[in-house]
C-alpha cells in the first residue's frame, strides 16, 4: 500500500509504509505485567493510607482537642503552670477545681480537663505554685496536686 507523507510529498516521492504488528489489547492499553503490579500496588498504598487514616485520625483529633485552648495564651507578665490533678472521679470534679482555682487572687484563666487529669493555669509569674496546689486541695479532701509544667 502506498501512502504519501507531508515530507515525501515536499520530496517528489512516494514512501510505502509496512502496517505494524498486531498487539494484544492489554499491551496496547499499557497493561502489561509491569503495568499490572504498579496497579496492585497502587491500590495497596491506597488501602493502607486508608486504613490508617481509620485508625489514627481519630486518635489525632482527641489530641488536638486536648491541647489548651487559645484562650490559654499568656502574656509577657503571666506564665501558664499544668498541674497533674489526682482525686477527679467525674466533670463535676473538673467544674469544682476550676471554680477554686479561679478565685486564686492573680490567676487570670484556669482550664481543668478530665480525662487528661490536668489543669492549666495562666496566672501572674509572681504567684506561687503553692498557692496553687494548696488551692486544688481546698476544692476537697480527694484531691491531690503536683505541678507537672511551667
Amino acid at each position: 500500500m502506498r501512502i504519501a507523507t507531508p515530507e515525501a510529498l515536499v520530496a517528489g516521492r512516494d514512501v510505502r509504509y509496512r502496517p505494524r504488528p498486531a498487539r494484544c489489547e492489554a499491551r496496547a492499553e499499557g497493561k502489561g505485567r509491569i503495568g499490572m503490579k504498579r496497579d496492585i500496588l497502587n491500590i495497596a498504598a491506597l488501602v493502607a493510607t486508608i486504613l490508617v487514616l481509620a485508625v489514627g485520625g481519630p486518635v489525632l483529633v482527641r489530641q488536638i482537642r486536648s491541647l489548651p485552648h487559645a484562650q490559654l495564651a499568656a502574656r509577657a507578665d503571666q506564665r501558664i503552670v499544668t498541674l497533674e490533678v489526682g482525686g477527679m472521679t467525674c466533670p463535676g470534679c473538673a467544674r469544682t477545681l476550676e471554680t477554686s482555682l479561679a478565685r486564686v487572687a492573680g490567676v487570670a484563666t484556669v482550664s481543668v480537663r478530665y480525662p487528661q487529669h490536668r489543669a492549666y493555669v495562666v496566672c501572674g509569674r509572681s504567684l506561687p505554685d503553692s498557692t496553687l496546689v494548696a488551692a486544688v486541695r481546698g476544692a476537697g479532701p480527694r484531691f491531690t496536686a503536683a505541678v507537672a509544667g511551667r
